[in-house]
């Protein structure tokens, strides 16, 4: 599978100090202050309505592990996950609030859902979730309905009949089965937007229409959405649901011209600014703020509101000299945005576990995220050469996963091994509750390299696998028990928590012989999965619990490529009620399609 993130070498470097939070040895120091994670998160207007805050740390206090600062390495730290046992995550952000806040809860479940119950779909192995407002099926599906919910041809929404769809980007659905995706279109204003399909109508979120001015938050009376060229070759604007039918985007913004993280709500239409060019720019001391300009990459949000982001940035200083193409990582809440980690020798951030002299040389564009909050990344490093590591964001500081520096000892994982010996980018990553966390990457052992996925939990790494092969792919997120999907000689298994179940083994008809694609897939906290099969005619497969069932072929399926897109229950091709969805062209013309699993 192909990583498709931005790198750019840069040059950074600052030394912080470190504190122990539980069972890890973490940094501290950002320069901004830590969001608070407990009351609603992100919030409209900038004030918070939902209840006091606790902080965002457990004080220091221990949860059963004890930190070991020698992992066999030469450095001057020991701030990694790989010392002792992480017994819980007690660093995480708690509470939901009440209020009109990104990622809080306080929004009925939408139209189509089924059941009455609190929980999101299966419990995790050390509490349970519990953000929406609806219980998940528990019966097994026999069955999948397939509806067309928008087509090339069919009329826009918000335009004059004229107005008609030419193409669609990738659709994801929310854990409320709302389904968002991007289009273009002809014979309008504008040429493009963003839309949602509610359970019975495409509704329009935005579009480019130049005559739309004064309705981009906390923007001025003459501006409105531009720019939204969406189609294959231009690639198409990240978006991400959040609890409560939130739906975060990326957008560009005209007349003037900005760039920002906007949040759109289903059940009134109300949409909020999360961060945007004039907003962020404040962070940056140096900058001659009339000379900044940033790109957005792939918003994520929490359970309580919290947003990561990377941004790719561009200034001129207050000393006329040009900083380009910097690449940073940040967690807001909307009124803060606070400082993961930074290629910019101006910026304070450091490598974890690494001595103060190493430097963040790039940032990986794809994060994820946990519902708790706890984020993860990836970066590339220059010390002693180049190196390249996985990093945890969690409690307000950093802490490092994996990287690719030789003499590393991590539980679990062979003495000498080396992860990602080439030092570039790893070909994805997930993290589910309590710390399972899992990386697509190689493994070198005595000279010799191998594909591999890594998996974290328990303390302990292991290498996932599937039939006695050892998974070459990383297909999904990591549900609430600790679940992933991944590849393992040529084959799809659920694995991850003890188990290890081939999806594959006695396929319909329809699949029997189809090989299985190494991107594309989607998880829900059921343990159910959307998978994608390749050949000339791709197409989509769903697994039951118990049995694989065929959805759909057709000249092209796209469905969300990388698994830091796929958040279990949350925002993906698949929602914990079993409800899918993709977009297919067939005969020349494209089209979005739901999927509804039938008992």
């Amino acid at each position: 599978m192909s990583l498709m993130l931005k790198l750019v070498s840069v040059a950074a470097s600052i030394a912080l100090g470190v504190a122990v939070i539980g069972s890890l040895t973490l940094v501290t120091g950002c320069p901004t202050t830590v969001p608070s994670t407990t009351g609603d998160g992100t919030t409209d207007g900038g004030t918070t309505d939902g209840g006091t805050t606790d902080g965002s740390t457990d004080g220091g206090t221990t949860d059963g592990g004890t930190t070991d600062p020698n992992d066999g390495s030469s450095t001057d730290s020991g701030d990694s996950i790989d010392s002792g046992t992480s017994g819980g995550d007690d660093s995480s952000p708690t509470g939901s609030g009440s209020g009109d806040d990104i990622g809080a809860t306080d929004t009925p479940a939408a139209t189509g859902n089924t059941g009455s119950g609190t929980s999101d779909g299966g419990t995790s192995d050390g509490s349970t979730s519990g953000s929406d407002d609806n219980t998940p099926p528990d019966d097994r599906p026999i069955s999948v309905s397939v509806q067309q919910i928008v087509a090339a041809g069919d009329s826009v929404p918000g335009q004059s009949s004229s107005a008609r769809f030419t193409y669609f980007g990738t659709p994801i659905v929310g854990a409320d089965g709302y389904v968002a995706f991007w289009a273009g279109y002809s014979g309008g204003l504008g040429d493009a937007g963003l839309y949602v399909w509610n359970g019975t109508n495409v509704l329009r979120v935005l579009d480019d229409n130049p005559n739309n001015t004064g309705v981009v938050p906390s923007g001025e009376s003459t501006q409105y959405f531009g720019d939204m060229k969406i189609n294959e070759n231009d690639g198409e604007m990240p978006m991400a649901w959040g609890s409560g039918g939130r739906l975060l985007f990326v957008s560009r913004v005209r007349n003037p011209q900005t760039r920002g993280i906007f949040r759109w709500r289903v059940s009134d239409g109300d949409m909020i600014r999360v961060v945007d060019m004039e907003s962020h720019v404040q962070n940056y001391n140096d900058a001659n703020t009339s000379a900044f300009a940033c790109d957005f990459y792939q918003p994520g949000v929490s359970d309580n509101g919290l947003v990561p982001y990377v941004i790719e940035y561009t200034y001129v200083t207050l000393s006329n000299t040009f900083v380009v193409d910097k690449l940073g990582c940040y967690v807001s809440n909307g009124v803060t945005h606070t400082l993961i980690a930074d290629s910019n020798a101006a910026r304070i951030t450091r490598v974890p576990d690494l001595p103060t002299a190493a430097k963040f040389t790039s940032i990986g564009t794809l994060t994820t995220l946990t519902p708790d909050g706890d984020v993860i990344l990836q970066g590339i490093y220059s010390y002693e050469g180049e190196g390249s590591g996985v990093y945890l964001y969690t409690g307000g500081s950093l802490v490092r996963v994996v990287d690719s520096r030789e003499g590393r000892s991590f539980p679990g994982i062979p003495s000498g091994a080396v992860v990602n010996s080439a030092a570039g980018a790893y070909d994805g990553i997930a993290i589910g509750p309590n710390l399972r966390i899992a990386v697509d990457t190689t493994l070198t052992i005595s000279g010799s390299t191998h594909d591999t996925v890594l998996y974290y939990g328990d303390g302990s790494w292991s290498e996932l696998s599937g039939g006695g092969n050892i998974a070459t792919a990383l297909l999904s997120g990591i549900n609430s028990v600790g679940q992933t999907v991944v590849l393992a000689g040529g084959l799809p298994y659920i694995t991850g928590n003890g188990a290890s179940v081939n999806l594959a083994s006695n396929p319909p008809s329809e699949l029997a012989g189809v090989s299985w694609s190494d991107y594309g897939a989607s998880l829900n906290n059921n343990g159910r999965a959307l998978l994608r099969f390749g050949g000339s005619q791709p197409g989509l497969a769903f697994w039951t619990g118990g049995q694989l069932l065929f959805v759909d072929d057709a000249a092209d399926i796209l469905v969300p490529e990388y698994p830091e897109m796929d958040r279990p229950g949350r925002s993906g091709a698949l929602s914990d009620y079993d409800v899918m969805t993709w977009r297919a062209t067939d005969g020349g013309a494209q089209a979005i399609y739901v999927g509804t699993a039938q008992q």
